[in-house]
């Protein structure tokens, strides 16, 4: 068994596996550019932590993950090769979407166009459609998990903490997800369903089309906290540009009760679509579609793009005319207070 516990570049894994880059690292897991020296192709390499790969219970659901996801095929889910041990380390073999993130496309651009939400929504919920229909719940939607390949092709990511709907592992207790997009249910440590997906899709969705999230903070936990007891603010006095319907969509998406929520992601996804042949063609188009351009299905995705978005200009616009109206009230009382 190999001894060496870090992963470098240029090094051969499972005596098969090229290791050509690191592609991104978080908490749980590193992600690796490789190459199949076997079947002649590029792959992604996801490896555990060290110390997760040493957490039986980690190791189980990891395991657990590549048994449900592998038998799982859809055109808009990042394919699962296979697995293996190096290093003792455990590593996912993946299908290589060159790239970006949503989350990327929301940081450099801004709000999304509603003919981008329309793209992007219909491409996502085909992919959770499908996941569902294998009682699959994915557990963990959020911008970062959606890759968008420089082709326009939309892959849904990182199936990590996805389970079998009605299996051993959603019992109640166990909090898994990510705080800014966390089904109340969640939260108060009842089981997941499939409508807690949707909720994280509308959540999202939310995000996308106003620029920030109904519920932020620093601390995780507060955060969390709010999708219980807090309303969010409705999307449309954040960005007027929306239309209703939209509005209407996502609201329904993200009620508290999942009983009020769309029942499946099929009725989500045509209620979304709907909006197409309605207000969004008289809507102000942005100038920023021009980088990110939509047409019918096609979408193409300009290497590289640095520009502020509108959303971002109006905030410092905003924060430059209030301080300058502070400085002119001091400016004023300053000459009425002055002797002389």
């Amino acid at each position: 068994m190999q001894k060496m516990e870090q992963i470098t570049i240029g090094a051969v894994l499972h005596n098969r596996y090229h290791v050509l880059a690191k592609i991104a690292d978080g908490g749980m897991a590193e992600v690796f550019e490789g190459y199949d020296m076997l079947l002649k192709r590029h792959v992604a390499i996801k490896i555990m932590t060290l110390t997760l790969s040493k957490n039986k219970e980690a190791v189980e659901r990891f395991n657990k993950e590549y048994n449900s996801i592998a038998q799982f095929s859809h055109n808009n889910v990042v394919k699962v090769y296979g697995s293996f041990q190096a290093y003792n380390r455990h590593c996912l073999v993946l299908e290589l979407v060159k790239g970006y993130t949503l989350k990327d496309r929301l940081l450099t651009l801004g709000p999304c166009t509603v003919k981008e939400l329309l793209y992007f929504f219909d491409e996502i919920n085909l992919a959770i459609t499908e996941a569902h229909h294998n009682d699959i719940i994915h557990r963990d939607i959020k911008p970062e998990n959606i890759l968008i390949s420089y082709d326009g092709k939309i892959k849904v990511a990182d199936f990590g903490v996805a389970i079998l709907e009605n299996s051993e592992d959603l019992e109640c207790g166990k909090i898994i997800g990510t705080s800014k997009y966390m089904a109340p249910e969640i939260v108060q440590s009842k089981p997941a369903t499939k409508r807690t997906d949707i909720y994280a899709l509308g959540i999202m969705l939310y995000e996308l089309a106003v620029g920030m999230a109904p519920f932020v903070g620093k601390n995780p936990t507060f955060v969390a906290v709010k999708h219980v007891k807090e309303l969010p603010l409705r999307p449309r006095l954040v960005n007027p540009l929306i239309p209703q319907s939209l509005e209407n969509v996502i609201l329904k998406a993200i009620a508290k009760d999942p009983s009020e929520r769309f029942q499946t992601v099929v009725d989500f996804n045509t209620s979304l679509q709907a909006i197409e042949t309605s207000e969004h063609r008289s809507e102000k188009p942005l100038k920023l579609s021009n980088m990110f351009e939509v047409k019918g299905k096609q979408c193409k995705l300009y290497d590289r793009y640095y520009s502020y978005s509108w959303f971002l200009r109006i905030k410092v616009a905003w924060w430059f005319s209030f301080l300058l109206v502070c400085f002119i009230i001091a400016l004023v009382c300053l000459c009425l207070f002055l002797p002389g």
